[in-house]
Formats: C-alpha cells, structure tokens, sequence
C-alpha cells in the first residue's frame, strides 16, 4: 500500500524514538482508574392493542372501532366497483364484520353493486363514516349508540349525513379465520329507531 510522504515522515520520526529508547528500562505506566463497565439491556416492548376492551368503554373507543370495520366495508365495495363484478369468495370479508342475521342483509346489498351506475359511486369509493353522537349502552358484550352515518365519501351526490342507532356485538365464533377485522366487534344491527337491542 503506498503511503503519503506525511505517513512516512511519522513512521520514520516513530522509528528513530524506538532506537533512541531501545536501551532504556521501561517503566510500568501509572495505573489509571478506569470507570465501571455498564451493559445496556434492550427490553422489548409491544405497544397496547388499540381494540383491546377497555374497562371502561368510551365513545372515542367506538370510533376507533367503527373505522376499522368500516374500513373492511370500503374494501369489498372498491373491489367490487374496480372489477364491475364479483365472485362470491369477494364477499367472504363481510362475514367477518357483520353478525346474523345483518350479515345475510348485506350480502344481498353487495350483490347488486355490479349492477348499478358506476356515476352514482366516486372513483374510488371512500369509507362510510361512523360517529359516535351517543353512546348509549356500552358492556363488554354489547354496545349501543347513536352515530351520525356519512356516505360522502362513497357516492357521487350524498344525502346528508344522519343518525342512525348501531349495535355491535362479539365477533360470532369462526367467522374471522383470516383476521381480517382487528376489531373483537362486529355490527348487528342498524336501525332508525332508538330501541337499544342490548336489553331487547
């Protein structure tokens, strides 16, 4: 490797001090105090599930939960649109945020988007909007509210936005396989009327 002639003038100068001290006794270097060693230990952490059921549930909870199911919602209907056709596995999503007997009514919905205007849908469909106006009955196993119901970003000329009383219930056992919602909820029930399907 050729060095820069400041590389050899340092190698000669070391050199030259080296025959100058060969001949002298070499004495121990003062012991200096060194600081302890520390080791650090990563700890790992795992960031709290945002759709774990609290204790205590809260209407900030329920919109969390709302935009994730309605999140799933928009997917199948983008799918839908994008193909202008679907096969039946296409609506498999569905069971996993919709119980009976809710789920049977929206598969039929789905069913038809193929056959509607694709003028009446913005391209590319948004999520439904859901939000909590009211939280009326709120257990570990059921959940009652009041939401205000937003299509606008899912249709070309939306109504305006309005209340409609939602019921969310444990997900029903094996219909999420592929977990496909994060959420332990799934919507039950949608309706005008304030009649809290909780103590029905």
């Amino acid at each position: 490797m050729r060095r820069t002639p400041t590389s050899l003038l340092v190698l000669l100068v070391a050199l030259v001090a080296g025959a100058c001290t060969a001949d002298r006794v070499a004495s121990p270097d003062p012991t200096v105090p060194t600081a302890p060693s520390t080791t650090t230990i990563a700890v790992a952490t795992t960031a709290p599930d945002p759709f774990a059921v609290p204790a205590t549930i809260d209407a900030a909870y329920v919109d969390r939960v709302l935009v994730e199911l309605n999140k799933v919602y928009g997917d199948v209907g983008r799918k839908i649109r994008a193909t202008g056709r679907y096969e039946r596995s296409d609506l498999d999503p569905l069971g996993a945020i919709f119980n009976q007997p809710l789920l049977e009514l929206q598969v039929k919905q789905f069913a038809t988007i193929p056959e509607m205007d694709a003028a009446l849908f913005k391209n590319p469909p948004g999520d439904r909007r859901m939000t909590v106006e009211e939280l009326i009955t709120s257990r570990p196993d059921c959940i009652f509210a009041k939401v205000l119901f937003d299509v606008s970003a899912v249709v070309t000329n939306p109504p305006p936005a309005e209340p409609v009383y939602l019921t969310l219930r444990p997900t029903q056992p094996g219909a999420n396989p592929k977990g496909i919602n994060t959420t332990p909820w799934s919507m039950s029930g949608e309706s005008d009327a304030r009649q809290d399907q909780c103590v029905a």
